[in-house]
């Protein structure tokens, strides 16, 4: 080229936004929904802790995904570390983890009943409660190769 530009090209109709993850998610199935409780303080009396339970969209070996309808409790903010969090996997136990907010993102917005991502991570998770993580996304991972080998 001899106009000096490096690179020409026209501008694509359509683009595609991959994502590359270090570890990947599987979503629990809707019909056996995964509840994580999180303490966290309450609003009318700070000094007290409550628990708010909120059901998994989404688990990897290095965190979870919540889908928040409605109002999101003060104290989840990017950033917030929550200690004492447990969930509970069907047939295999409860962990009991940190968990830190990573992100969260607005979802359907122009809709009365606002829902929000919530991305959080383990922070140092005991080896017993990565056992338990590792066991259910394995078994997970293993029900969903079944169910799509039976169709």
């Amino acid at each position: 080229m001899s106009d000096g530009h490096a690179l020409e090209m026209e501008v694509p109709q359509e683009l595609v936004r991959l994502q590359r993850r270090e570890l990947f998610r599987l979503k629990p199935p809707m019909l056996n929904p995964i509840p994580c409780e999180i303490p966290v303080p309450d609003s009318k009396n700070p000094e007290m802790i409550k628990s708010i339970q909120y059901n998994l969209a989404d688990v990897s070996l290095g965190g979870i995904g919540l889908i928040i309808q409605n109002d999101l409790h003060p104290s989840i903010e990017v950033g917030a570390t929550f200690e004492g969090c447990k969930i509970d996997f069907p047939d295999l136990g409860q962990a009991l983890l940190n968990l830190e907010v990573r992100n969260i993102v607005s979802l359907n917005s122009d809709k009365p009943e606002e829902k929000h991502r919530v991305g959080l991570e383990f922070k140092k998770p005991s080896r017993i409660s990565e056992g338990l993580i590792q066991k259910y996304t394995f078994n997970l991972e293993r029900s969903l190769l079944v169910t799509n080998a039976k169709m």
